[in-house]
């Protein structure tokens, strides 16, 4: 793990092996668990709607191509669906989403104010942090990192289009230190 260079972080006493190649060392007071150990829900599928349903107005409809590189909702081509066709889809502030196909390993947070009404489609994944052990935003930063990514490009099923499932995701270990630090570090980077 990279030891941030900066008066917010000066450097760790201690580090200890994470037990997880892809992570490398961690502060020794740092943990490494699974993703679906720190969500109250997880690896949730989205909804199956065909485009024929889509229309102009009502619940933004998320596809994976709805998400740019950097993590940001595009603004246009957005589509829209009736609320009762994608009520049990509906996202809550924090919900993380991460993409399974085509573009693998790609993080979305929700945030109703910045987004309004949102749903999310069957080629995204939702994983709600459960926020007494893990902040959503640090979880999203972890997931744009450059070793969250190698893990997603290992994990990668190639067919036509890489896929990784939301099982895999869900058993990805992070690195996790106390909410203060997590608090931190997650201030440092939006920052940054």
């Amino acid at each position: 793990m990279q030891n941030f260079e900066s008066p917010d972080f000066p450097p760790y006493p201690a580090y200890k092996p994470s037990g997880v190649q892809w992570i490398g060392d961690i502060p020794s007071h740092w943990d490494t668990p699974r993703l679906k150990y720190v969500c109250s829900k997880y690896a949730i599928y989205g909804a199956n709607v065909p485009a024929i349903q889509y229309q102009k107005t009502g619940v933004r409809f998320i596809r994976t191509s709805d998400i740019d590189e950097y993590g940001e909702l595009k603004e246009d081509d957005g589509v829209f669906l009736p609320e009762n066709l994608v009520r049990k889809y509906m996202l809550q502030d924090g919900d993380l989403l991460l993409s399974r196909s085509g573009t693998v390993g790609r993080s979305f947070l929700y945030q109703s104010e910045k987004h309004g009404p949102c749903a999310y489609a069957g080629y995204l994944v939702r994983f709600v942090p459960n926020p007494d052990i893990a902040l959503p935003q640090y979880i999203y930063l972890f997931t744009r990192s450059p070793a969250f990514q190698s893990y997603v490009r290992e994990m990668a099923v190639s067919a036509t289009i890489d896929n990784v499932n939301a099982r895999k995701y869900a058993n990805a270990h992070l690195p996790l230190p106390p909410l203060p630090e997590q608090r931190a570090i997650a201030a440092y980077l939006d920052r940054k």
